[in-house]
Formats: structure tokens, sequence, C-alpha cells
């Protein structure tokens, strides 16, 4: 049984596909539910207007909620972005709406382009990772949300450089998010992506830093495809299963009117 719970609709600015398509994609690929979880992001965003795609997703998704088979989970959710830039807004967006789960992401940081913009190219990796990683720890402190996604988003686009240090190398920093999120009772995404694109990249976060989370006490733990596509949805969510298990988790948290459900791998 599994949940796809990071998905992205036509209403985020990268999206392509109606969620009655990413339903029907995450039902072929035998899903038994999705979280649509269109963006709300800040500072990325400073030109469009944030609250109107939301809305615009929410009358679209209770107006399928309606026709939709029970059998299949379909629930409503929300991706903040860089919310630790503009704490009070991002915490008053994740009140707009009735959500099944908030997201807490960061896709940049102080003012800078998302990271998908910079082409492999990161001019001092060691000083910029440690800012992204610190961004996160401050999404942690100030903001409201349910499930930190993509940790180590960036390496997504720098991972293929020999040279470029790998995430391992700030455990430092890592173990302090960990710890904010199992005090803070918040739940750590295994964002399978890259096994869902060409070309294909790493899980996010690595195995040994899943590892670690387990080792420090986390214990909530989710999965999501980060699909901007149907043909993405639910893809390699049993991939997503067996490495968890390999890092020693036995249930997932699937996530309902905010509270966690637990689900036996």
């Amino acid at each position: 049984m599994y949940f796809d719970q990071h998905l992205h609709s036509h209403h985020s600015a990268d999206g392509r596909d109606s969620i009655e398509q990413m339903a029907k994609g995450a039902k072929k690929a035998g899903c038994s539910g999705i979280t649509i979880t269109d963006h709300c992001n800040f500072k990325l965003s400073e030109n469009r207007e944030l609250y109107t795609p939301l809305k615009n997703c929410y009358e679209e998704f209770l107006s399928l909620y309606e026709r939709m088979d029970r059998d299949f989970f379909l629930g409503f959710g929300i991706e903040i972005g860089q919310g630790g830039e503009m704490a009070e807004a991002a915490n008053e967006s994740a009140a707009w709406f009735p959500y099944d789960v908030v997201l807490g992401s960061v896709h940049s940081v102080l003012g800078k382009s998302d990271y998908c913009t910079w082409r492999g190219i990161c001019p001092q990796p060691k000083k910029e990772m440690e800012v992204y990683l610190l961004a996160e720890l401050d999404i942690i402190e100030k903001t409201d949300f349910d499930i930190l996604t993509h940790l180590t988003y960036p390496w997504r686009y720098f991972e293929k450089s020999a040279d470029f240090p790998k995430a391992e190398e700030f455990m430092d920093i890592t173990d302090e998010i960990f710890k904010a999120l199992i005090k803070k009772g918040r739940a750590l995404e295994i964002n399978i992506s890259g096994l869902c694109r060409t070309p294909n990249f790493n899980i996010m976060p690595t195995l040994p830093m899943v590892k670690r989370y387990k080792e420090l006490g986390g214990e909530l733990v989710t999965l999501g495809t980060d699909a901007h596509v149907n043909e993405q949805c639910g893809q390699h969510m049993k991939e997503g299963a067996e490495f968890l298990k390999e890092a020693g988790f036995e249930y997932l948290a699937h996530y309902r009117k905010r509270k966690p459900c637990m689900i036996s791998l």
C-alpha cells in the first residue's frame, strides 16, 4: 500500500497535468492514493501571486474529490519553498486551506535562482552547500510544515561532478537537521524523483544519511515522487520502500488532516 505524497499539477508553474490525470497516473502505477502538493515558492515567485493558483487547485481538487472512487485516497496539500526567508508569510500560507499535508522545502537561498538553473556550476561548493543546509535548518526552526522534502536537493544537479563534496561530508549540519525534525515530530521525505526522470539521479537524501536519521531516533519517513507529469506519478515506490527497509525502517507515514498514519513496509 503506497501513497505518493509529493505531486505537482498544472497549478504549479512547472507542472503539466490536471489533478485527475495525476490521480489516474498513480492508480495505473498501483498506488492507493495521492496528495497534490503544488508549489508556494517564496522569493522565487516575487512577481507571481501565490494564493490564487492554490485556490484554483483546491477548487479543482474539491470537484474531483466528489467524483473519485472512495477506494483511492485523494488528498490536498502544499509545498512551501524558502519559508525561512519569509517565515510569517509562509506560516500564513500553511493555514490557507484544510490541508492533509504541508511540505517544507528549499530550492534556493538568499534570493538566488533555483539550483536547477545553475547547470551544474557551483563556484564555491563547500560554502554554498553549507548555506543551503543551514537554510533547511532555518525552515525547521521557523515555519509550520509536516514533511521535510528532498533534503540534498542541490546535489541532484551537482552530483555528476567528481570534485563536488559528497553530502555525507556535511554530517555535522545534517545531524542538527535530523535532531530538529525529531524534536518537532516532523517527517523526513525519501524523494525518489531521481528514479523517475531521465537522466536518473540518486534518491534524496542518501542511504548513509537516512540510516543516520534512524540512528538518531527518527521514525517518521514518507515516500514522494515529486512528479510534475502523470507518467511519473507513483513510479518506483517499491524501490523506495526497499531503500527504507535497507535503512532499518519498518513503517511509512501517510498524512491525513496533517496527522501521520503508520503503514507497514
